[in-house]
């Protein structure tokens, strides 16, 4: 998603640390706000694209929720099963 719509109502995160799940595997990232339009959610993001690597720069994004793609590391310490 290239950006929020003017009128979604933005939302803070409760737990930010996250896998998200990208190209079919699963990166550490955070949530740094979520936004909701429309009973859609969507939320800002970052995460770590190669984790062998922490120093390279981390990508950002604004992601459509897909409850498939982003859980909680609170949940889950390591990856989810693909």
């Amino acid at each position: 998603m290239p950006r929020p719509p003017r009128d979604a109502r933005r939302v803070e995160p409760r737990q930010n640390a996250i896998w998200v799940r990208v190209g079919g595997c699963w990166f550490p990232g955070h949530i740094q706000c979520w936004f909701t339009h429309r009973g859609r959610w969507a939320c800002w993001l970052s995460y770590q694209a190669d984790p062998a690597h922490p120093t390279v720069a981390a990508v950002w994004g604004l992601f459509a929720y897909e409850p498939a793609a982003i859980v909680s590391r609170a949940v889950h310490p390591t990856p989810p099963e693909s």
